[in-house]
């Protein structure tokens, strides 16, 4: 029976004094809440009941985890599904923490086919977005060749190629084309091919192995990608110049600076390889180097005899294709993971640089 809001089950009955003896249905777990009741009206109330158990506050968060979710799906393709309901997860317990409450959260393998499911509807089912570019051949390197090539790229794509930051050497051909092509992308040049063209124009200029040897080395040439650009003329070539040794080629030295201050600082934007400038302007800083595209290049390579003829190379390229397509797919059905990239570097400048004068 129900008294008070409390349930009861019989202990005892004595049929003479048509009297029933109850007792709490927690009994088990301690409660000694009883009651009697004689010719059906409760004639004793027996213990305070013990077995109250405090409503727990819950706060519903699936809604707030679906949006989230969604969001870090497409944020970062890369993350596996698993990853990123944790983090989600982990997220919406720090939000709550001062609550003090249970959460109704969304379990892990439903969140899994959430992002599954964002993902494919954002891209189509091609959750890298892949576009499978021809291999070219050229006849020259000139800009309205460049400029051709980029055109077939747009074609291809149904004219929906718009990229926002474009990675390219430091040829102005190139450039031209590609400013010409996409003019609302971020142009960002390879710091690894800055710094290779600085050495051929250091060996053009007879300087010594061993003085091009420590300028290329850290914290010296490499830190005018870092230094304020408004900076580099005035100051930042005198520091760099106190730091290297010029010992017997202060001539050299003089025409290798020339050169730099020409070429780096009017010739091209210094967006293009300045990275105070580039973030200045709004400008992603992740990748600064198509090093993973020269890896595949020299991969590529291998894989080619040294001087192949026309047909060997066409056959050697539908084989690479093929391979590429099969680990896009792999990678598509997680058979295989996409390579990661190295984690941004932290952008330092000399710490005696303040203070030089």
């Amino acid at each position: 029976m129900d008294h008070r809001g409390y349930s009861f089950c019989i202990k005892r009955s004595c049929p003479e004094t048509s009297t029933v003896y109850y007792v709490c249905k927690r009994f088990r777990k301690g409660c000694k809440a009883k009651i009697t009741v004689r010719s059906g009206a409760v004639v004793a109330d027996g213990a305070l009941h013990t077995c109250d158990v405090a409503v727990p506050h819950v706060i519903d968060v699936r809604s707030e985890m679906r949006l989230e979710l969604q969001r870090r799906s497409v944020s970062n393709m890369a993350t596996p599904p698993p990853v990123v309901w944790q983090e989600v997860y982990d997220g919406i317990k720090r939000l709550h923490a001062a609550d003090d409450a249970t959460l109704t959260i969304i379990p892990c393998a439903p969140a899994v086919s959430i992002v599954k499911q964002t993902r494919k509807e954002c891209t189509g089912g091609d959750v890298y977005e892949a576009i499978l570019s021809p291999s070219l051949l050229v006849q020259g390197k000139s800009q309205d060749m460049n400029w051709r090539v980029l055109n077939e790229l747009i074609i291809l794509s149904n004219r929906q190629l718009e990229p926002e930051n474009v990675t390219c050497d430091f040829e102005v051909a190139l450039i031209n084309a590609v400013l010409d092509q996409f003019p609302r992308a971020n142009l960002v040049g390879c710091l690894f091919h800055w710094k290779q063209v600085l050495r051929r124009k250091m060996v053009d200029l007879r300087i010594p192995d061993s003085q091009i040897k420590s300028a290329l080395g850290p914290g010296k040439l490499d830190s005018l990608a870092v230094i304020p650009v408004d900076q580099i003329a005035k100051k930042s070539v005198r520091y760099i110049r106190s730091i290297v040794d010029e010992t017997r080629a202060k001539t050299k030295w003089n025409a290798f600076w020339k050169y730099f201050l020409k070429t780096w600082m009017e010739r091209y934007d210094a967006t293009t390889w300045n990275v105070q400038e580039m973030m200045r302007v709004g400008v992603d800083v992740i990748n600064r180097t198509n090093n993973p595209l020269e890896k595949y290049n020299r991969d590529f390579a291998s894989r080619m005899s040294t001087h192949p003829g026309l047909l060997a190379f066409i056959e050697g390229t539908k084989r690479e294709a093929a391979r590429y397509i099969r680990r896009i797919e792999d990678i598509k059905h997680l058979r295989q993971t996409a390579s990661q990239h190295a984690p941004p570097a932290k952008l330092e400048i000399p710490e005696d640089y303040e203070s030089f004068e």
